[in-house]
């Protein structure tokens, strides 16, 4: 009794005088003291990493004391955000919501923002959906750079549909949706080729709708380079899902009579060129209308490269200068689903393809290329100079494609047979080759990436390509990851056999 009086008496001093340290003393003479768990030893700057193995391994222990430490105590902003978003991209929406729920969203009400619209789409609890929703309305107008805000209720009137709209012309390449196979061996969990089937079998329902692509035109507008879009008042139209930063409405600024919004947040090259570039095809039938393309500050080469492809139907463009007053400004509305109706897109790429041997008429047919992805630092292929070496023993062309032009480019895509590639931008080129292609796409498979990284099987699904999604694990750790090289060998040398 004595001893457990003392004992008491020491740690209530010790909780008194620090208490921010966790001291654990034996409940017996004798025991040793219990070690604090790892989630709770690791500086707070690790504990995403350490949440990234905890998810690999399918700890949950490590996984819950991990958010209740970003929920309960104090980690900087940007730890408990990055902790929230791993969890988020595992389908553990709920486990992030307990992070986020009471955080500042001031600090970064960009990141915030983009947090709670993923919460919303993949949490069952409707209680959760509700309360994201209304924070997500909180930040997205009140970080406005503007006084004024406006309730559901008092919502602006969007813009009106155009009497310009997307036009259906016969092509011959109209063709059958594509096929999708998946391989996988030991070491990677085979969760990881259902979650891809189910992807295929979403992407074939989206497609069965036949949503028509629909132009949207809105009167005497500002826009800026992310494609948010207010009126003079300070209504928001358009805010990208994304707060508005500075709401421009007295000069200087640039002005364009007739607008066609080209631009959001991005800057890579699928995203131009299979996403915002098919949208522009109903300019092609317009030919009165005299417009400026609007791209964003960010926009590179070979966004200005396409356009010149399309002579003689190239529209002038605009890089956004901080932001542009439109009188008339059109906003296109397509999705990856619609592509499958390529009778609506068929005319911009027949352009591109026709004019790319003007410029390089020099590029040489070869049956079977691979892009490489030597010169990138993401998701670096540890043995890809290895594999090059092998595929160009079967006769395999190797294109590095960050030192081609785009018309160099598209014509190496055209004459193939087939292509393969790493995960990257270089397979957005399917979607103007030519209908059954044999593609196989060598992917970094990782639980939560996958959404994001099927894009090109939803290129080859809606262009009618014969796609093989060949899985390889990656390590939680380096991020780094390898090919299975012999064994993928044998994979191509019967496809090669077959062309």
């Amino acid at each position: 009794m004595f001893i457990d009086a003392i004992r008491s008496k020491f740690r209530h001093a010790l909780n008194r005088f620090w208490p921010r340290h966790s001291v654990v003393l034996p409940e017996t003479v004798g025991e040793r003291p219990k070690r604090k768990p790892r989630y709770m030893r690791v500086r707070s700057r690790d504990l995403p990493q350490l949440l990234s193995l905890a998810l690999e391994k399918g700890d949950t222990e490590t996984i819950q004391g991990i958010t209740e430490r970003c929920a309960r105590t104090k980690v900087p902003h940007a730890v408990a955000v990055g902790v929230a978003s791993k969890l988020v991209s595992w389908a553990k929406t709920d486990e992030a919501w307990q992070i986020i729920a009471d955080m500042n969203h001031a600090e970064d009400p960009v990141r915030f923002s983009a947090l709670c619209q993923r919460i919303m789409k993949g949490t069952q609890d409707k209680e959760i959906e509700a309360k994201a929703a209304r924070i997500l309305n909180e930040v997205l107008h009140v970080h406005t750079g503007s006084s004024l805000q406006y309730s559901e209720q008092d919502k602006p009137e969007p813009g009106e549909r155009s009497r310009y709209q997307f036009v259906s012309e016969p092509t011959d390449e109209q063709s059958a949706a594509g096929t999708l196979d998946i391989l996988h061996f030991e070491g990677l969990a085979p969760e990881h080729r259902t979650i891809n089937v189910e992807l295929w079998k979403k992407m074939e329902g989206r497609v069965a709708n036949k949503r028509r692509p629909t132009v949207t035109v809105y009167r005497d507008v500002f826009v800026n380079s992310l494609g948010q879009m207010w009126r003079e008042n300070g209504d928001i139209l358009r805010n990208a899902h994304r707060p508005l930063e500075d709401m421009t409405t007295t000069p200087p600024y640039a002005q364009v009579d007739t607008a066609i919004l080209s631009t959001n947040a991005t800057r890579g090259f699928y995203h131009w060129f299979a996403e915002h570039l098919p949208a522009l095809s109903w300019h092609l039938y317009a030919p009165d209308l005299k417009a400026t393309v609007l791209f964003g500050e960010h926009s590179r080469s070979f966004q200005e490269e396409t356009l010149d492809l399309l002579s003689p139907f190239r529209p002038q463009s605009l890089k956004i200068p901080g932001a542009v007053r439109c009188a008339e400004c059109y906003v296109p509305h397509i999705s990856i689903d619609r592509l499958a109706q390529w009778s609506y897109f068929a005319r911009t790429y027949d352009l591109i393809r026709e004019n790319s041997p003007r410029i390089a008429h020099h590029i040489r047919p070869f049956d079977a290329i691979y892009i490489s992805r030597r010169d990138s630092d993401r998701r670096v292929m540890a043995n890809e100079v290895e594999l090059e070496t092998r595929l160009q023993a079967l006769g395999v062309q190797i294109c590095l494609f960050s030192e081609m032009s785009l018309a160099e480019q598209v014509q190496q895509v055209q004459f193939a047979k087939m292509v393969i590639a790493p995960h990257g931008a270089g397979l957005t080129h399917l979607i103007a080759a030519k209908p059954g292609l044999q593609v196989v796409e060598l992917m970094p498979s990782q639980i939560g990436s996958h959404n994001l990284r099927f894009n090109f099987a939803r290129l080859s699904q809606a262009r009618g390509h014969h796609h093989t999604m060949w899985l390889e694990a990656v390590d939680p750790v380096s991020q780094g990851w390898t090919v299975d090289i012999d064994r993928l060998m044998q994979l191509l040398e019967t496809k090669l056999s077959e062309l």
